[in-house]
C-alpha cells in the first residue's frame, strides 16, 4: 500500500513586491499555514536576510502558535535594507523549529538613483526625455538646440527625424521605443494560462547592454514589470538582421524587446521596456536599466554587428503625422460592433474599426476633429484626412461603400489596390485614397490616407462633421476599416 502523504507546517511571507531600493526599509508579515496532524505550540520563529552565506540583517519571534488548520499572521518585520553600489540579489528566510519548517524568497535590491552623475560627455536628448535626464546627469542638452550638434550620443523616445539624423552623422543612439510598423505589445501576466502575447522570453546573458543589471537570461520578477513593446519577427522583416538581446515568443510569434545594429553610419540601441513612462521611471529596476544602457551606449564597447536601415525610424515620424489629421476624433457608433488592433503596416498595430460589403446592416459613424485654418486648401475648400484600410482583395467583387455627411449620403467609393479618386455626379464632395501599402505580406489589404475635400463654405473653421460608412449588401467580407491614432 502506498504510504499516506504528511502534511505539515508550511511558513509564508506576504509583501508587496520583491524589488527595492538601498536604505528603503522591507515591511513583511510571517504567515503560518499549519496543514500537519499537530499544532504548532510555544516554538520560535527565526528569520534572516542573506547575501549568498552572508547574514546580512536577522531576527526572531517566540511563543509562536498555530492550531491543526490554522491560515494566518504569526508575527510582523520592519527589515532595515543594506546600502549597495550594484543590485544585490538576496534571500529572504523564515523558519521555524531550529529550521525543521523553513521557506525563502528571492528579494532585490538596487541602489539609489544619483543626481547629476557626470558621464564625461554630453548627451542630446529628445524633448519628452529631456527633464529626467537632466536631472540624472551631467551637460545634457535639447534635441534641436544649439548645443546638439556637439553630442555624440542622442536619446530619444519618438523622435524619428531626429533618430535617422543622428545615425546619417555617425552618432550613437539609443531608442528607448519600437519603431510603430512593428511594434507589438508583449506585456507580462501572472496567473493566465492560456497562450498570451508573451508566452516566453530570454535573454542575452552578460551582455554589457544591460551591465549590473540582475540578468540571468530569462524573465525573472526584475524584468517583469518592465514589459511592454516589441519589434515583431517575420521573415524579411526589417530587423530580422539586427542583434536580438532580448526575444520571445507568443500569440502574435517571436519578437524582439532589445536589439541593436549598426545603421546608416551610426549605431543603434533600441529598447521597447518601459523605463521612462511617469508610472515606471521612478521605479527602482527601471531607472537602474536606463543607466546601464546609456552608458552602454556612451562607451567605446558599444559595437554592434548587426544592420537596420535607418528608414525603420521614419514611422516615429509618420504616426506623429498621423496625430495631426483632422478626419478623426472618436468613433460615435459601429452596427454591428467590429472593432480590432490591427497592423497597419508603415503606422503600426493600432486600434481599428470597420465595415463589410456582406448584408447591407453594417455602418460606421464617427467625428472629426474641429476643421483649423490649415485644413482649408488654396481654394477655400476643407480637407478632412483619415487613416484607412481597404482589402480581402480575393472576396467577390461587385460591392460598395456609402460615405455619409452628417447623415446624408455623399459618394460610393469600394476597395482599392492603388491610390483612388471617388465623386458622385450630382454631389461636389470629392474622396480620395493615398494608398502607401500593404498591411500584409499576401498583399490583401491596402493601407494609406483618405481625404474628403468639401465645397469652400460647407464647413466652417472651428466645426466638426459627423461622417459615416455603410457596407453593401454583397455577400462579401471586404471591408472598409478606420484606424484610431492614439
Amino acid at each position: 500500500t502506498a504510504e499516506p502523504v504528511r502534511m505539515r507546517p508550511i511558513p509564508n511571507a506576504f509583501y508587496d513586491w520583491p524589488i527595492y531600493t538601498s536604505g528603503q526599509t522591507f515591511p513583511v508579515e510571517w504567515v503560518v499555514s499549519n496543514f500537519g496532524d499537530a499544532p504548532v505550540s510555544n516554538e520560535e520563529l527565526t528569520w534572516r536576510l542573506l547575501d549568498g552565506r552572508k547574514v546580512v540583517a536577522e531576527g526572531s519571534s517566540s511563543d509562536v502558535d498555530a492550531p491543526v488548520g490554522h491560515v494566518g499572521r504569526i508575527g510582523l518585520a520592519e527589515i532595515a535594507l543594506p546600502h549597495v553600489t550594484k543590485p544585490l540579489k538576496a534571500t529572504v528566510e523564515i523558519s521555524l523549529t531550529g529550521g525543521k519548517w523553513s521557506n525563502s524568497w528571492d528579494l532585490w535590491i538596487f541602489p539609489e538613483v544619483q543626481e547629476r552623475a557626470d558621464l564625461g560627455q554630453k548627451l542630446a536628448a529628445s524633448e519628452g526625455l529631456h527633464d529626467l535626464l537632466a536631472s540624472r546627469y551631467r551637460d545634457v542638452v535639447r534635441i534641436g538646440s544649439p548645443g546638439a550638434q556637439d553630442a555624440r550620443v542622442l536619446i530619444a523616445d519618438s523622435d524619428g527625424d531626429a533618430i535617422v539624423g543622428a545615425l546619417e552623422k555617425g552618432k550613437k543612439v539609443l531608442c528607448l521605443s519600437v519603431p510603430p510598423q512593428v511594434s507589438i505589445g508583449v506585456q507580462a501576466r501572472l496567473g493566465n494560462w492560456i497562450w498570451t502575447e508573451q508566452a516566453g522570453t530570454a535573454i542575452e546573458a552578460d551582455h554589457p547592454a544591460f551591465g549590473d543589471f540582475p540578468n540571468e537570461a530569462f524573465l525573472n520578477q526584475p524584468w517583469f514589470r518592465l514589459m511592454s513593446h516589441a519589434a515583431k519577427l517575420t521573415p524579411g522583416g526589417p530587423v530580422n538582421n539586427a542583434e536580438k538581446l532580448m526575444f520571445g515568443n507568443g500569440s502574435a510569434g517571436y519578437f524582439a524587446c532589445v536589439f541593436e545594429a549598426n545603421s546608416g553610419n551610426g549605431s543603434v540601441l533600441v529598447s521597447g521596456l518601459d523605463l521612462t513612462s511617469e508610472t515606471h521611471r521612478n521605479m527602482p529596476e527601471s531607472a537602474y536599466l536606463l543607466d546601464q544602457m546609456i552608458r552602454y551606449v556612451a562607451s567605446d564597447g558599444f559595437s554592434p554587428t548587426g544592420s537596420v536601415a535607418p528608414s525603420i525610424f521614419q514611422g516615429f515620424a509618420t504616426l506623429a503625422t498621423l496625430r495631426r489629421l483632422s478626419g478623426f476624433d472618436r468613433t460615435v457608433e459601429t452596427v454591428p460592433p467590429q472593432s480590432s488592433s490591427y497592423g497597419s503596416g508603415l503606422f503600426g498595430v493600432l486600434p481599428a474599426h470597420y465595415v463589410r460589403q456582406t448584408d447591407g446592416e453594417g455602418t460606421l459613424t464617427w467625428r472629426t476633429k474641429p476643421l483649423a485654418e490649415s485644413d482649408i486648401n488654396d481654394d477655400g475648400e476643407a480637407v478632412f484626412r483619415w487613416a484607412a484600410s481597404t482589402g480581402w482583395f480575393s472576396e467577390p467583387e461587385g460591392g460598395f461603400f456609402t460615405l455619409f455627411l452628417n447623415g446624408r449620403e455623399l459618394l460610393e467609393f469600394d476597395v482599392s489596390t492603388e491610390t483612388a479618386t471617388w465623386q458622385m455626379p450630382d454631389q461636389l464632395g470629392v474622396l480620395s485614397y493615398d494608398v502607401l501599402g500593404f498591411t500584409r505580406e499576401d498583399r490583401q489589404d491596402t493601407v494609406g490616407i483618405m481625404k474628403l475635400t468639401l465645397p469652400a463654405g460647407t464647413v466652417s473653421v472651428g466645426e466638426s462633421v459627423e461622417l459615416g460608412v455603410q457596407g453593401s449588401d454583397s455577400s462579401s467580407r471586404r471591408f472598409f476599416m478606420l484606424y484610431e491614432v492614439p
